[in-house]
C-alpha cells in the first residue's frame, strides 16, 4: 500500500507543479490545496490513506492494539506426581505402596485452549483439552496384581527391581476462572483455579529388574480396577512468564472396594507457553 501511495504522491506533485497550489508538508501528512479543494495524504507506519474533501481512499492499516490473549492452560508442565490417603497424608496403608517421589512424575500437554472474558483479560473463565501424564515409582518391591474382586499387593521376595511404574494417563478437560494484574501474557501477576474432569486412556505397570545376569523389562496392560473417570481442583500461580502449577484429586485412584483408597496430586512447572 505504502508503494502505491507514494506514487499517487508523485503523481499529485507532477500534476500541482504546473497549477497554482498549496503545498504544506508536516512530517507523515502531506496537505495539498487546489483551487478550493483539500487533499490530504497520509503514509506512516499505521496507516496509508489520501482524504480529497473529506472522501477517504485506500486503507487504514493501523496496528492492533489487541494485547496478549493470556493462557492459563496451554503448554508443556512437568511435576512431581503423587498418591496421598483420605486425610491427605502420604502414608498410604492399609496399601503396601511406597512412592519415590524422585523418580515419580507428572508431565502435561496441553495443545488446546479456549477463553471467555469476564473483564477484558483481568477475569476470565478458561477451558481447553489436554493429556494428563503420571508415572508412579513404586518404591518396595510390591507386584499390583489384578484378582478376581480386588487388586492384591504381593511382595517379590525373589527380584530387587531397578523400575517398577504404575503409568497411568488422562485425556482432560479443566473449567478454570482466571484473574490478572496486566493485559499482558508475559508480565504481572496471575493466579487462576477451578476443577479438571479427565478420561483415562491409558494404564499399565512397567518393570526392570536383572536375574540370573539377565536384564528383563516386562510391561503389562491393565486396568487394575482403575477408576476411568477422573475429576481434581487445580490452581495455577504465575509472576510474569514463570508458572506453577497444583493438582489435588478428588476422585480415589482405583474403583472403590477394589483396592485401598488412594487419591492422586501433583506439583509442578509450566515448561513450555504455546501462546
Amino acid at each position: 500500500m505504502k508503494t502505491k501511495i507514494n506514487l499517487v504522491l508523485a503523481s499529485l506533485f507532477l500534476f500541482v507543479g504546473s497549477l497554482s497550489a498549496q503545498v504544506d508538508v508536516d512530517n507523515d501528512t502531506t496537505k495539498i490545496v487546489i483551487k478550493g479543494k483539500k487533499i490530504l495524504i497520509i503514509d506512516d507506519d499505521d496507516s496509508s490513506k489520501v482524504i480529497i474533501d473529506g472522501k477517504e481512499f485506500g486503507d487504514d492499516n493501523k496496528k492492533s492494539k489487541k494485547t496478549d490473549e493470556l493462557s492459563y492452560f496451554k503448554g508443556v508442565y512437568l511435576g512431581v506426581a503423587g498418591l496421598r490417603n483420605p486425610k491427605g497424608a502420604l502414608s498410604l496403608g492399609p496399601s503396601q505402596i511406597e512412592l519415590n517421589y524422585a523418580r515419580s512424575f507428572n508431565m502435561q500437554a496441553n495443545l488446546f485452549e479456549k477463553s471467555i472474558p469476564l473483564i477484558k483479560e483481568y477475569v476470565k473463565i478458561t477451558t481447553g483439552i489436554g493429556y494428563n501424564f503420571n508415572s508412579y515409582q513404586i518404591e518396595n518391591n510390591i507386584d499390583l496384581i489384578k484378582g478376581p474382586d480386588e487388586i492384591l499387593e504381593i511382595e517379590n521376595v525373589g527380584v530387587n527391581y531397578e523400575k517398577n511404574k504404575l503409568r497411568v494417563g488422562y485425556l482432560t478437560v479443566p473449567l478454570m476462572i482466571g484473574l490478572s494484574s496486566t493485559q499482558m501474557q508475559e508480565k504481572g501477576f496471575k493466579i487462576a483455579a477451578g476443577i479438571q474432569g479427565g478420561y483415562r486412556v491409558q494404564g499399565n505397570i512397567k518393570k526392570k529388574y536383572e536375574q540370573g545376569g539377565e536384564t528383563f523389562k516386562p510391561k503389562y496392560r491393565s486396568d487394575l480396577y482403575l477408576n476411568d473417570f477422573t475429576y481434581s481442583a487445580i490452581a495455577r500461580v504465575s509472576f510474569d512468564n514463570i508458572m506453577l502449577y497444583a493438582e489435588y484429586g478428588l476422585q480415589p485412584l482405583f474403583k472403590t472396594g477394589r483396592a485401598a483408597e488412594i487419591y492422586p496430586f501433583s506439583i509442578g512447572i509450566r515448561l513450555v507457553d504455546f501462546n
